[in-house]
């Protein structure tokens, strides 16, 4: 897992670190993921970040963002 050092995604990191099987995940729907992330910031106190700073933090963190017929999801990068 690469390591993001801006602040502004300290929640996105600490997520990742919590939930080690989003980094064994080859696709995923991001907006799925968003929802999950911002479940996780309210119920471990953090301050979720907005859902464009979180799917420029996943691009960070080796995922790639693709469009498919108006989805958005991630592609694990290798």
């Amino acid at each position: 897992m690469g390591k993001i050092l801006n602040f502004k995604y300290t929640s996105v990191n600490e997520f990742l670190k919590m939930n080690p099987f989003i980094n064994r995940v080859i696709k995923i729907q991001a907006g799925f993921l968003f929802k999950i992330y911002v479940k996780w910031c309210t119920s471990n106190d953090h301050c979720p970040v907005s859902r464009n700073l979180f799917y420029r933090a996943m691009t960070h963190e080796s995922f790639k963002k693709i469009n498919r017929s108006g989805h958005v999801i991630f592609v694990r990068e290798n």
